[in-house]
């Protein structure tokens, strides 16, 4: 009730737009022009509702729109209620200072309620894996399932790492180039990134953050090139005092199968902390398994999630 009551609601500096779609299910978009909740969109079954909600958090420099498909295909495969959000200082939701897994947590808790939501699923990509993972340890009581996607507590470093120096890169280059064209600026910018082995999607993202204001260029993209440098030693570490934490709750670890992120070595630890949990593999994937093949991501995902 109270999500359906969502599209109809409009109170306070909260915009919503429902939208009724053809393969029969409702979406509604929530934003926040102040405060700390997190912009989120919900997809519903028009028809009757099975299993708890399924809730997805993006990886670092993501935001919800990218797991758009994703929850879509899900909803219209189980009939489940799938909510994406975007993460502090990503997509829409509120530009707020730190970075830190610790406050993460308590911004999904924040999100559940206000959706007056208390049991529900997760799946959680990169850093937002990471949110998830911490939540889980913390908020047990509350997770059904947990889907982890390309992480791991102890694979984070070298995700981040090569975004933040190519963040540090981008600095010292918009920084040093003020009798420069923007054009010029920009052929920079995409040379130096070519030293950093990004994955091209990501690579792309951040171009497409640097646009053309009053001839020169600037980024203009969330996180910020400031907040992303300075949150790095928060965001590559798991919060050390949850290590001696147990989930015990059905999880399933996916990795890319050209993906290093998740090892042999470092999942069996894992499963120390997450005493219940598997590890699939997507095949003809690397970090990004659910847009690289999304066949492949599906058939291994909505097995776990329906059973």
């Amino acid at each position: 009730e109270t999500l359906l009551n969502l599209i109809e609601a409009e109170k306070n500096d909260q915009q919503v737009v429902g939208k009724v779609e053809d393969d029969g299910y409702v979406t509604t978009e929530s934003f926040f022009a102040s405060g700390s909740l997190l912009a989120h969109t919900i997809y519903k079954p028009v028809s009757t509702t099975i299993g708890k909600p399924l809730l997805i958090a993006h990886g670092f420099l993501g935001s919800r729109i990218l797991w758009d498909s994703v929850a879509r295909a899900i909803t219209k495969a189980t009939n489940r209620v799938v909510i994406t959000f975007d993460t502090r200082h990503h997509g829409d939701s509120p530009c707020l200072p730190e970075l830190a897994y610790e406050l993460m947590v308590d911004d999904v808790l924040n999100l559940t309620h206000h959706l007056k939501i208390k049991k529900f699923s997760v799946l959680g990509h990169s850093t937002g894996g990471n949110t998830l993972m911490a939540f889980a340890l913390k908020h047990s009581e509350m997770i059904e399932k947990m889907v982890v996607v390309d992480v791991s507590p102890f694979g984070l470093k070298p995700i981040i790492q090569p975004y933040v120096e190519a963040a540090k890169k981008i600095t010292s280059i918009l920084e040093n180039s003020s009798s420069s064209s923007f054009l010029e600026t920009k052929e920079m910018v995409d040379t130096a990134l070519e030293k950093f082995n990004l994955e091209p999607a990501m690579k792309a993202y951040m171009l497409a953050n640097l646009v053309n204001m009053d001839g020169k260029l600037v980024w203009y993209g969330k996180p910020s090139l400031d907040v992303i440098i300075r949150n790095y030693d928060k965001l590559v570490e798991f919060p050390k005092e949850l290590l001696d934490y147990k989930f015990g709750g059905p999880t399933l670890f996916i990795k890319g199968e050209n993906s290093g992120f998740i090892s042999k070595s470092s999942f069996a630890t894992t499963q120390n902390i997450f005493t219940n949990a598997q590890l699939s593999v997507v095949p003809n994937a690397g970090h990004f398994p659910h847009a690289q093949n999304f066949e492949g991501f599906m058939l291994t995902l909505l097995p776990f999630i329906s059973a």
